[in-house]
């Protein structure tokens, strides 16, 4: 399925060398010399997927001192592809995701080749009557990117670091199939495999207890103006409107630092925002308010450009640090120095009470590492060590940010969370509407690796819903960053259990099928993201600006787990909005009209012979309300795990429903039943 039909080789001094590639399409090798210079590819099957594989090297003539004509480091080999053998299927349109920053990814969608951004890291192809995934790989010396040059795509392979006379590595896995979520998935697992089993996917890592349960995170509200103080206020908020938040993360602001040269001072918290100490705000917020969870936020480099000179901080870490070209103080890129750099550290903030931290920043270090680190793996020993520093003092409770760079991405080995966009910017208007297209679209390919963190929201806002029902679908860590008197105890309420516990789906949310090669929310349609939570699966429908209304409809093949050989017969649909339920066929899709900037949440349930439970709809993710279930031939018993509405659907005349033993009064609206569950959940019994 791959054609690769010329070779450019760069190095340090030589004239570009260009070498035609006629006989290498869908499987095969070839390899051409020059000179010094020798260049292999080759293309094989792999677990039902196609992988491209490369090696160069140069004959070193010279003296070890006079490196004239290396590899470079950046770009080396540029080859031009198609994704077809022939032009007999020609690609309909294609999703991108692409780096568009230093730290973050995000889609692009396109008809023709040429569209394809630099530095793409995935591409989704639809075409007439199939799906391929390219999927680059980046390895501990090489990164390979896709980009569109005229009417075909080009893979530019970068080597890491200088001075290689020698490069090979797995460059590009590609698949086609129906289903592109699960080539999506094998291309990342064989990626994983190429490489060693280097890192763990996501459903092998642990997960974090913050993951759990709703947070609070200081950032939006507050910046860098963050104290004990204002911390205090905003928990005495959440108290007054009855919102348990189990965790609280101390963002950018907290620490000692040199505010002008952006640099870190200090391992403890700034004095004049905690005059009591990091430990004394800690345990008031534990014994007080009842948090179980205390993060802070950190940098990679220590803080946003490293460590002030011979300050406190400095002298405690000082060796474990380098000064870096530049002149950056920062830990050195071993797995020894890193380790002992935020153990160091950690052991300290473990010491106050601090229970996890999030890391941003992450990505920066690539660029600080060119031509730097004595290690094959600089980037990695260096994640390896605040692993497992993190591990060893807070259980791997970790939050990894700014960190979407393949480089980074591929570098980490264990640690599950980790930021899926750019900042939530509750402040400038429409940036809701790319927040959404980054972490839904991201989520494709970080969401095999990752729990992705949708980033903090604003409780109260015109938005809200719409925030909050994103991150009901992430399959990630939910927290506001609401301002003192600010939250709204209604969206939060519908997040969670009574005791701050999430009530979430439990996978990362994604496109529909219908939408993965095209922005809906720029043209006028509806974007659709699809997740799951136990059996039940649910699709939230967002549209953008604008007043005009969009039609569209869900259809059963827009999620392709519904019509799977072991998915259920039939399914109905709930609409959280309209409080219907509805049976969804092949034939029926559910029709949707929506007005600009709003949303929509359909819950899709198991149609059953006898009951259908949807779960607690006052919950955003009803069905996350339902414990264990056991089916009789006259009854259903249901563990519900809060309280609220509980609601399921029936054809059958006649029926009655226990909670907690007595009966109660059930509310009708065609097959459609409600009842009142009590505070704290019970345990219904459905009788028919």
């Amino acid at each position: 399925m791959l054609k690769i039909d010329q070779a450019i080789i760069h190095t340090t001094r030589l004239p570009d060398l260009v070498l035609p590639v006629p006989a290498l399409q869908g499987r095969g090798a070839f390899q051409a010399a020059e000179g010094d210079l020798t260049v292999s590819l080759d293309l094989s099957s792999r677990e039902g997927l196609t992988l491209l594989s490369f090696s160069a090297s140069i004959k070193n003539t010279l003296s070890d001192w006079d490196w004239w004509n290396e590899l470079p480091a950046g770009p080396f080999l540029d080859l031009a592809l198609t994704p077809e053998e022939d032009g007999s299927d020609k690609a309909v349109s294609f999703l991108a995701d692409y780096q568009h920053k230093v730290w973050w990814t995000r889609p692009a969608f396109g008809k023709t080749f040429d569209q394809v951004p630099d530095r793409t890291q995935f591409l989704i192809i639809k075409k007439q009557d199939a799906w391929q995934v390219l999927l680059p790989l980046t390895t501990d010396r090489v990164r390979a990117d896709l980009s569109g040059t005229g009417g075909s795509l080009r893979l530019t392979l970068r080597a890491l670091r200088g001075g290689e006379w020698a490069l090979s590595a797995p460059v590009l896995i590609a698949g086609e199939g129906p289903d592109p979520y699960g080539l999506m998935d094998r291309c990342v697992r064989l990626a994983r495999s190429l490489m060693g089993d280097a890192f763990l996917l996501r459903e092998e890592k642990a997960l974090p207890p913050i993951a759990g349960s709703l947070g609070w995170c200081s950032w939006d509200s507050l910046h860098r103006d963050v104290s004990e103080e204002a911390l205090f206020a905003r928990m005495e908020s959440f108290r007054e409107m009855g919102i348990q938040v189990p965790w609280v993360l101390i963002d950018d602001g907290w620490s000692l630092t040199d505010q002008v040269t952006e640099t870190l001072s200090g391992l403890d918290a700034d004095p004049e925002k905690f005059p009591r100490g990091l430990a004394h705000t800690i345990r008031v917020l534990k014994e007080k308010y009842h948090v179980r969870w205390v993060g802070v936020w950190q940098a990679f480099e220590g803080y946003w450009n490293g460590l002030t000179p011979d300050s406190p901080a400095h002298m405690a870490l000082k060796e474990y640090c380098m000064t870096y070209p530049g002149g950056k103080i920062s830990v050195k890129p071993t797995r020894e120095a890193a380790f002992g750099f935020w153990n160091t550290w950690h052991s300290y903030l473990r010491r106050q009470g601090v229970d996890f931290v999030k890391v941003d920043n992450q990505s920066t270090f690539v660029q600080l590492l060119h031509g730097c680190g004595e290690e094959e793996a600089p980037l990695r020993a260096l994640h390896e060590g605040l692993e497992a520093s993190v591990f060893l003092n807070f259980g791997g409770n970790l939050i990894n940010c700014m960190g979407m760079s393949p480089e980074t991405c591929y570098a980490r080995t264990a640690s599950a969370v980790t930021r899926s966009s750019d900042d939530y910017r509750p402040l400038e208007e429409g940036s809701l509407y790319e927040h959404i297209l980054q972490n839904v679209y991201n989520s494709l390919f970080q969401g095999r690796l990752f729990v992705c963190d949708w980033d903090m929201f604003w409780s109260r806002h015109e938005e809200a819903e719409n925030s909050a029902i994103l991150r009901a679908l992430s399959g990630g860590p939910v927290y506001c960053s609401d301002a003192a008197g600010r939250g709204d105890r209604e969206v939060l309420s519908r997040l969670t259990r009574e005791d701050g516990t999430l009530l979430v789906c439990e996978e990362p949310g994604v496109p529909t099928l219908d939408c993965l090669t095209k922005n809906a929310l720029e043209t006028g349609g509806i974007l659709k993201v699809w997740s799951r939570a136990g059996s039940h699966y649910y699709a939230g429908c967002f549209t953008g600006a604008g007043n005009q209304i969009r039609k569209g409809a869900l259809s059963l093949s827009d999620i392709p787990a519904l019509t799977g050989k072991d998915a259920p017969a039939s399914w109905l649909v709930y609409d959280r909005q309209e409080k219907t339920l509805t049976p969804l066929t092949e034939e029926a899709p559910y029709p949707l009209s929506m007005k600009g900037r709003s949303v929509r949440l359909l819950q899709l349930v198991p149609a059953g012979e006898d009951v259908a439970l949807i779960g607690m709809t006052d919950r955003y993710i009803a069905g996350a309300g339902i414990g264990r279930v056991r089916t009789f031939e006259d009854r259903i018993l249901a563990d519900l795990t809060c309280g609220g509405t509980f609601s399921f659907g029936s054809e059958k005349k006649g029926i009655r429903v226990l909670v907690n033993g007595e009966e109660v009064p059930l509310r009708k609206d065609g097959t459609l039943f409600s009842l009142q569950v009590p505070a704290g959940g019970a345990l219904a019994e459905i009788l028919f």
